[in-house]
């Protein structure tokens, strides 16, 4: 699992048409109606796309600090996805590892998510065990 995704996502986004002329490269791209693994998961409900943002998965620091230079690197590439005709959800989705740790806490600097927040980019926090 990567670190930190970008996923967008729509009941009607037409994936293939916004990432003709888009810089951004998906790591997986999906299908409504697509089966999805597990099968017992069901057919995909939207259509969409994941793509890496952050690699990092040991510091959810170093996640944040490459989600902000992302964000401002493609700031109208990720405006144009959010106004894209079918898009229901843009995310920005941080892996948070467990392992053997009970709690966790997780900050979010004010700038991250003004910066993503201004474009109507939505935040994410994914926990997982690992051990």
């Amino acid at each position: 699992m990567a670190g930190c995704l970008l996923r967008a996502s729509g009941l009607n986004f037409d994936v293939e048409s916004f990432l003709k002329g888009s810089a951004l490269r998906p790591a997986v791209v999906y299908k409504k109606g697509q089966r999805r693994r597990p099968a017992s998961r069901g057919p995909q409900t939207a259509s969409g796309f994941n793509a890496v943002v952050s690699a990092r998965e040991d510091s959810l620091e170093s996640q944040v600090a490459e989600a902000l230079s992302f964000v401002r690197t493609n700031t109208a590439e990720l405006q144009r996805l959010r106004k894209f005709p079918g898009v229901d959800e843009v995310v920005l989705d941080f892996a948070c590892p467990q392992g053997e740790i009970a709690t966790r806490s997780a900050r979010f600097p004010a700038e991250l998510l003004a910066t993503a927040g201004g474009l109507g980019v939505d935040i994410h926090l994914s926990f997982y065990l690992v051990g």
